[in-house]
């Protein structure tokens, strides 16, 4: 178990530094790394963890995209179903879902 967990904290290191590298200079990004890795791992040391896959991490950027650019209108929701290539019911419960959590987080300042 112990191996995974390190495989994890290298995995997360790389990307982070990955991430970083062009924003700040080597060792800051090599530290922010590190600190990232360290946080998520003290924070869920002991639990089992569901890691999802890729294409719900693109859902969610499509998602936070389609909130974005979103103007209130009919058409902009018909737009925005033809560019992402969904039904424009989608549409309103994606912007619905957005504005919920900015609304919990609102609540939670």
């Amino acid at each position: 178990m112990r191996r995974h967990w390190m495989d994890l904290a290298d995995t997360l290191e790389g990307v982070a530094l990955q991430t970083l590298a062009p924003l700040l200079e080597r060792e800051q990004a090599l530290l922010a790394a590190e600190q990232i890795a360290a946080a998520l791992l003290d924070r869920y040391r002991g639990s089992q963890v569901y890691v999802g896959s890729a294409a719900a991490i693109e859902r969610r950027r499509r998602d936070r995209a389609i909130a974005d650019e979103y103007d209130g209108t009919v058409a902009s929701a018909r737009a925005l179903a033809r560019r992402y290539d969904i039904h424009e019911m989608s549409v309103y419960r994606i912007v619905a879902r957005a504005k919920g959590r900015e609304r919990a987080d609102r609540r939670a300042r």
